[in-house]
């Protein structure tokens, strides 16, 4: 999630996701990142995800982060193009 026009590219990757995920199954996403840098991107508009965070210690300081993300609707078009603007 880093890089040039990385949030375009977030978004485009969570679309295709999201569309071929039936409704009610899951995509999960481990990372090192906090939710207060992943949230934002998983609960755009054009996705219809209800998510739940889960850390995943390692020793004493490592963290990792597990997002849940359950499909639970369809998205469509007019939520894609405004997640654009």
């Amino acid at each position: 999630m880093c890089g040039d026009r990385a949030i375009l590219n977030v978004a485009r990757y969570l679309k295709e996701v999201q569309r071929v995920l039936k409704l009610g199954s899951y995509y999960v996403l481990i990372s090192l990142a906090p939710p207060e840098k992943r949230l934002h991107h998983l609960n755009r508009q054009h996705l219809k995800f209800e998510v739940r965070v889960e850390e995943v210690r390692f020793g004493a300081k490592a963290i990792n982060y597990v997002y849940i993300c359950r499909k639970i609707g369809e998205a469509s078009e007019q939520d894609w193009e405004a997640a654009l603007d």
